[in-house]
């Protein structure tokens, strides 16, 4: 506390007395603390007052270490950056931050949010500290393509689902659909920078239409009736630009046999080029990309 000081017009000095509340700085309150003064000749001074308020003092401040927001790849152990904590009256607080909020789930891709929170001795809370922990799944899981042709309907047709093969390869006789091999291999689940690749029957063309343009696929909805082309749903997934270790799929049309034709390798798509005309098989453009 910084005290009083007095002056007097004759006396060359004079002295304080202070009075009033005893300040205890352990107990919150209002103290009034006096200061009085009396000179050689008795003249007392007006007495004056100050009034000392011992309060909780400033809050606690948390400071997170690391980032926010976080992310984890799935199937992979999450250990959190932790934070740090200071108090102006108790110094560094951090061994006293709270952790709370929802249980890291690293198993499924989603959102979470964990919280910190400070107390210190003079019960001042901390404005709470939060940070987002975003567990992803960025791993490129692939599958083989397997590529089925019918002499009977003069069409291939594609897959990706093991089951479906055993179906196809089960159900119908070779000259219905024999099984070729496999093609590329696609992705198998939706992740970042991949694209669904649609697929279509045709009851009336007796073939398949696949295509990894959405904007292409609505039209086909929206202009043809179900009998020429009806949406099956998602067959795979692929990219639709290149990117690194990835390779084209390229799409032909046939006016002869009213079906598609797509391949990944370049030198069966040259050798299509090279030895049938258009009618036949006409070169369209590259549908999507595949890893490589």
């Amino acid at each position: 506390m910084q005290g009083a000081t007095c002056t007097d017009n004759y006396d060359a000095t004079c002295s304080v007395t202070t009075g009033g509340d005893t300040v205890d700085i352990t107990a919150l309150g209002t103290y009034t603390v006096t200061y009085n003064a009396v000179d050689a000749a008795g003249n007392p001074a007006t007495e004056v007052t100050r009034t000392v308020n011992v309060t909780k003092g400033d809050s606690p401040v948390i400071t997170l270490t690391g980032n926010d927001p976080e992310t984890v790849e799935v199937n992979t152990t999450y250990t959190d950056a932790g934070a740090t904590a200071s108090d102006t009256e108790d110094g560094d607080i951090t061994g006293s931050i709270v952790v709370v909020g929802d249980t890291i789930d690293t198993t499924t891709p989603g959102s979470h949010t964990v919280t910190y929170n400070v107390t210190d001795s003079h019960g001042n809370h901390t404005t709470q500290v939060t940070r987002t922990v975003n567990v992803t799944d960025t791993q490129v899981s692939t599958k083989p393509v397997y590529r089925f042709w019918s002499n009977k309907l003069q069409s291939h047709f594609y897959t990706i689902s093991e089951a479906e093969k055993e179906a196809m390869t089960t159900k119908y006789a070779q000259d219905e659909w024999r099984l070729e091999g496999i093609v590329y291999n696609a992705i198998e689940k939706d992740t970042p920078h991949a694209t669904p690749v649609y697929r279509f029957w045709s009851d009336e063309k007796k073939s398949h239409f696949y295509t990894a343009s959405k904007t292409e696929k609505d039209k086909v909805i929206a202009n043809y009736p179900k009998h020429v082309w009806r949406y099956e749903g998602i067959a795979y997934y692929a990219y639709d630009s290149a990117i690194t270790d990835s390779r084209p799929v390229y799409r032909f049309w046939s006016d002869e046999k009213k079906s598609h034709f797509y391949t990944a390798s370049e030198a069966e798509k040259d050798k299509v080029i090279a030895n049938y005309p258009q009618h036949v098989w006409r070169y369209e453009a590259i549908a999507w990309y595949v890893p490589k």
